[in-house]
């Protein structure tokens, strides 16, 4: 892909995917295109309106399957920064906003991933990713005392 209409247009098609497919794997594309579109800039308004408009709609379904894994708060704060990274003109902000979006992505690829290698045939492999939760991030006390 050679500019960010590309990529932001790739997005939106990750984005309906998501609403009707598997929705956390698509989710994590489609911002992985955004954070590339942003990278290009020069951005058309009308790709970046139906962007948001998906990013939005896709919110409630993506907390759902990511309940208990991921906060619903991370889900609908980092969509919305993703919104933001196509709209913002503050150059300064713009890197960190990113950085939230790209956190979501991987977290978003992670719990995929985790979903898929417990359902497979690979019981060891099920089992290690099994034990090693990332359940201990949601706890309030340390985990090192």
């Amino acid at each position: 892909m050679t500019d960010g209409n590309c990529h932001l247009a790739e997005g939106v098609k990750h984005l309906d995917a998501a609403m009707t497919g598997p929705a956390l794997i698509s989710c994590a594309q489609a911002l992985h295109h955004l954070v590339h579109a942003v990278g290009y800039g020069s951005l058309d308004p009308s790709l970046i309106s139906d962007a948001s408009q998906r990013l939005f709609a896709v919110a409630p379904r993506v907390a759902e399957l990511a309940a208990g894994r991921i906060t619903p708060e991370e889900i609908y704060v980092c969509l919305g920064y993703a919104t933001a990274a196509l709209t913002t003109t503050d150059a300064a902000r713009r890197p960190w906003v990113l950085a939230a979006v790209a956190l979501l992505e991987a977290d978003l690829r992670s719990v995929y991933l985790r979903d898929a290698i417990t359902a497979g045939p690979q019981a060891d492999i099920a089992f290690v990713i099994a034990k090693s939760s990332r359940v201990a991030v949601f706890q309030d006390s340390p985990a090192i005392h």
